[in-house]
């Protein structure tokens, strides 16, 4: 796969993996109302930026996944801060 069409990952992890996979990919895990996407290169552990998905999935997606994350972000400081 010629290295223009491999997916990078911010500077995280760069894995061979069509566009149209990462997107689809990144789709099932926002209907499933899973925000914090992780990579899923094999044994990858780092997290999918969504800056770096940006160019490769609808502005739709990105909108409802950055919905997805602001929640969750939102519910996490409110944990952390103790007001919940």
């Amino acid at each position: 796969m010629p290295s223009i069409r491999k997916f990078k990952n911010a500077d995280l992890s760069t894995h061979p993996f069509c566009w149209d996979c990462i997107s689809k990919y990144i789709e099932v895990k926002v209907e499933s109302v899973i925000g914090n996407i992780g990579c899923p290169g094999l044994d990858c552990k780092h997290p999918l930026d969504p800056l770096s998905c940006r160019p490769v999935i609808s502005k739709l997606l990105f909108d409802r996944w950055s919905d997805l994350l602001y929640a969750w972000f939102g519910f996490a400081t409110n944990v952390v801060a103790g007001s919940i």
